[in-house]
Parts: structure tokens; sequence; C-alpha cells
């Protein structure tokens, strides 16, 4: 079978664990050359040592996605590594739980500033390389299905995931004229380093489900995502412009 991404260079955020890690790794496994960006440089550089075992090639970067510079540097390195960027995956982003009476106004903030603003940077700063390249690209943001149904003792984070939707929508529209497809994925309650915080074990996680309880009960892994997110990167999905998917097990 012919590897899907041979040839294309990806850049991942949140490369480091989770959906990102997995992500990284079936990307290399088809071909793609990764530029692995992660907070956490440490995360990232065993997500590069795992696929690199398997024959693949990567650049660790770390930088923090709702820092402009910071992004733009991140661009500027693995375009010099590998010459352009075909593909950018936007899993980079951050969760929280209160209600919204004991919320702190700076919790609220931090979730915006990395889950829509980070979403922002790092699609201005690929959108513009893949504009200069001249041969289109594919773009895929991770919303949530909370950004569509809320959530109750989680309204900073469904308001994000909210945010990413609507300007993954606009700019799918104001992209598509220079080739660049951007669409969303909706991942549903999924066992993550993000998920798996102190007392969070799987039971607790399906307990939390509330709206994204699938009729199966099961937790996602995220393994769950590679296969959607690899129809949106490729050109079984060239005529998707600002949609979404929904993983969420229902």
């Amino acid at each position: 079978m012919v590897a899907q991404l041979t040839g294309k260079v990806a850049m991942i955020t949140g490369a480091g664990s989770g959906f990102g890690r997995a992500l990284s790794l079936a990307f290399a496994r088809e071909g793609a050359s990764i530029g692995a960006c992660d907070i956490n440089l440490a995360t990232a550089q065993e997500t590069v040592s795992m696929l690199e075992s398997e024959g693949g090639q990567a650049t660790v970067v770390e930088v923090d996605v709702s820092v402009a510079d910071q992004v733009d540097a991140a661009v500027t390195k693995i375009v010099a590594a590998h010459e352009r960027i075909d593909i950018l995956v936007n899993c980079a982003g951050i969760n929280g739980r209160s209600s919204v009476v004991d919320m702190e106004e700076h919790d609220f903030r931090r979730i915006v500033e990395v889950n829509v603003v980070g979403t922002f940077l790092t699609n201005r700063a690929v959108a513009r390389q893949m504009i200069a390249q001249g041969t289109g690209g594919k773009i895929v943001n991770f919303a949530s299905g909370r950004g569509l149904s809320g959530s109750e003792n989680n309204s900073h984070y469904a308001a994000s995931k909210g945010g990413v939707l609507a300007f993954t929508y606009s700019i799918g529209m104001e992209l598509s004229r220079h080739g660049i497809n951007v669409n969303a994925i909706n991942p549903g309650q999924t066992d993550t380093g993000m998920t798996r915080r102190p007392g969070n074990d799987i039971q607790r996680l399906e307990s939390l489900m509330g709206p994204d309880v699938p009729p199966h009960r099961r937790v996602g892994v995220p393994e769950d995502v590679v296969g959607p997110v690899l129809f949106l990167v490729t050109d079984a999905s060239s005529h998707m412009y600002g949609k979404y998917l929904s993983a969420r097990g229902g």
C-alpha cells in the first residue's frame, strides 16, 4: 500500500502527548516529515525519538502557541529544516473545570489565549507560508463537541472551542481561493494527559462525559482521531472548506 503523505511536511502542535503524539507517529508512518511542536520540549523530543526509531524524520520545536513571535519562529525553523509546510494540525490546547461564579478571570483568559488565539496565530503563520509556496495545503483545527453543546462547569473551554469552530468556518472560506483546505475535528471525551488529571480515572472520565456520551460508553483514545484527520489532510477531502468532522463515538 502506498503511503498517503509521502513527501509532505506536517507541522503538529501539542505533539508531545495525546492527540498530537498519536498524529505525529501516524503521519510519519504515512511518509510525512514532522515539525513536532510543543510548549514542553522534553515531551516533544520523546515523540520525535519514537518516530525516528521507526525511520521517520522530524524537527522538534519548543513553542507556546499563544505567543506570536514563538509561532512565527517555529514556522521559520520547520521551513529551514524541510523547505516547506504542507499540513498544519492544531492539537495544542488546555482545559479546566470551574463553575462560572467561582471562575477566575485569568483562568478564562488563559484558556482563550491558548485555544483561540493560539489557533489564530498558527493558522495565520502557516497560511502565509502556504500562500507563498503557491501549492495549497491542509489545516485541521482541534475543536470539541462542547463548542456546540456547551458544558456545565466548563464554560471557558466550551466558549474557546466554539470560537475555534467559528474561526475555522470563516477562514475556510477565505483561504479556499488559495487552495488551502481549513477544517476542524470535534473529538469527544478522550483519555489524554489533559483529561487524566489527579482523581480522573476512566470511570471518572465516563461520569463527566455528559452530552459526549456515546452509545457504547467508551472513553476515546487519541488513536481514534487518526483516520478522520488523515481524511482531512489528504486529497480525499479536497472539496471540504470550513467544515468539521465529529469523532465522538456516537
